[in-house]
């Protein structure tokens, strides 16, 4: 059969689309149980992450556009790009991706809700948002012209407002954080809107396709029996050390799988490898499925 065809710039835009569909909706849902103020004030978009429903929601779409948005470093780092050092900017936004993913699992408050840790939480954020806006730059201004301008403005954009951070040292820390956190919310939307929009200008040719084989040079082959395998070495994984952290804390008994997740740090490391191994079973069961049920689907590919 003819291979399925997906423009890579659409999975990046449906990507950020989901990601600000989820920060709207646990800003709502903080917003309705009373657990963060009303307009005109505005929390910071952690906060919107301590308690259910926004701390399950967060998990799940962060490990979705962490998947994405690693992928889509294959996509900005090509061998015939201006820099000669593209695998090296590969490794590092997957690295900052990496963090990302971990932003939601660890959420910044210690409440039973959350049981969190705020310096990790916090970071696995700053790592994130100074790596990524590291590439962002030597992207933009490996180009030139117009290109160059369009680029480097939201970078350097994205790179002044880390100048909030400063505000959160002691003894300044402000009562009120509305502006701060509207800072922050403009950042995180200057950063998936550059990768958004680098991907629909300047890869506009890339396409993302579904084979039943294997296809010929692609820049990133992601096979279903790989992504099956990487689903299993997460699961089994993830009990194999919260088992052994469970009989470390001074279990007696064998535990019901639930009960290996409670505390921390293996519920820090579940919530991670579990809610990213359910993404990527999602991702295998829909090149399974949305392939002729009469082929053997095998990989998609970049």
């Amino acid at each position: 059969m003819a291979p399925i065809a997906i423009p890579l710039r659409y999975v990046a835009a449906a990507a950020a689309v989901f990601q600000t569909a989820s920060m709207l909706s646990t800003y709502a849902a903080c917003v309705i149980t009373s657990r963060c103020p009303p307009l005109p004030h505005v929390p910071t978009i952690s906060n919107t992450w301590d308690t259910p429903p926004g701390s399950y929601l967060s998990r799940f779409s962060l490990s979705v556009v962490a998947l994405v948005f690693t992928a889509m470093q294959f996509a900005l780092w090509l061998p015939t790009g201006p820099l000669p050092h593209f695998r090296l900017h590969r490794v590092i936004g997957c690295f900052a991706t990496f963090c990302l993913s971990w932003v939601g699992a660890i959420c910044d408050e210690t409440w039973p809700a959350c049981r969190g840790n705020r310096p990790l939480h916090i970071g696995s954020a700053l790592s994130f948002f100074i790596v990524y806006n590291i590439n962002m730059l030597a992207f933009s201004f490996a180009h030139t012209g117009r290109a160059r301008a369009a680029m480097a403005i939201p970078a350097l954009t994205s790179t002044a407002s880390k100048l909030r951070w400063l505000a959160f040292v002691p003894p300044v820390v402000p009562v009120d954080q509305t502006l701060l956190a509207l800072v922050e919310w403009a950042d995180t939307f200057l950063v998936m809107g550059w990768t958004v929009g680098v991907l629909w200008l300047q890869r506009a040719d890339l396409t993302c396709y579904l084979f039943t084989q294997q296809p010929s040079a692609p820049l990133l082959v992601c096979s279903v029996r790989h992504i099956t395998a990487a689903v299993l070495a997460l699961f089994s994984g993830t009990l194999l050390v919260c088992t052994c952290l469970y009989f470390r804390a001074g279990g007696t008994s064998w535990p019901y799988i639930s009960d290996l997740f409670v505390y921390p740090p293996a519920d820090w490391i579940s919530r991670w490898a579990i809610e990213l191994a359910g993404s990527l079973a999602i991702l295998g069961h829909f090149l399974l499925y949305l392939m002729d049920a009469a082929s053997a689907p095998s990989s998609s590919a970049i």
